[in-house]
C-alpha cells in the first residue's frame, strides 16, 4: 500500500486516522483499512479448515493474497481515487468488491 501510494504522489508518512510514532506509514495503514475484512476473511477460512498455527504455510498464504489476489492495480487504483478526493475532483474513494 506504501509503494502505492508513492506511485500516485501521496506520503505515506501523513496519516489522517493513524498516528503513532512507532508507524512510518500511518496513511498506508488508513487506506489499507477497508481491505481489512477481506483478508480476516481468508484467515477465518484457514481458521476454520482446522489449521491453528501461524506456520510457514499460514504465512505464504496470506503473502499470496497480495501477489495473486490484490494486484498492484487494484491499490493503484485506490489510492490514485484519494488523490483525485484530496483535490476535490471527486467524493468517492475506490475500493473493488472483493
Amino acid at each position: 500500500m506504501a509503494r502505492a501510494l508513492m506511485d500516485s504522489g501521496l506520503m505515506p508518512t501523513l496519516g489522517v486516522f493513524h498516528r503513532n510514532y512507532f508507524n512510518s506509514f500511518p496513511l498506508a495503514d488508513d487506506v489499507m483499512e477497508p481491505y481489512r475484512p477481506y483478508i480476516d476473511r481468508r484467515v477465518y477460512e484457514y481458521y476454520m479448515s482446522g489449521r491453528r498455527e501461524v506456520d510457514k504455510e499460514f504465512k505464504l498464504r496470506m503473502l499470496e493474497l497480495f501477489y495473486s489476489d490484490l494486484k498492484r492495480d487494484v491499490l493503484t487504483k485506490t489510492t490514485v481515487s484519494l488523490v483525485n478526493v484530496y483535490c476535490q475532483e471527486s467524493r468517492v474513494i475506490y475500493y473493488p468488491e472483493l
